[in-house]
């Protein structure tokens, strides 16, 4: 059997991890302390607060994400 783990990574991911994009977290206060990026060692930056819009998206996502797998024949999530 195999299954697939998703999970956001909230404002534990720095933007160089993910292409640059914005990092989003339940609230904007960036985690005190370094974080290993492609580019080196950085400071975690604060992420945008996620509105009750975006939390809705990233549920979307999730279930976009599992539909994905059951479809490539995984045994759960």
């Amino acid at each position: 059997m195999i299954f697939l783990q998703i999970w956001h990574g909230g404002r534990a991911v720095h933007p160089n991890h993910i292409g640059g994009q914005e990092t989003w977290g339940p609230s904007p206060i960036a985690i005190n302390g370094d974080v290993y990026t492609p580019k080196g060692k950085e400071k975690h930056v604060v992420p945008k607060g996620m509105t009750k819009e975006d939390i809705r998206e990233v549920v979307k996502e999730f279930r976009e994400g599992a539909e994905k797998a059951k479809k490539a024949g995984f045994d759960g999530i």
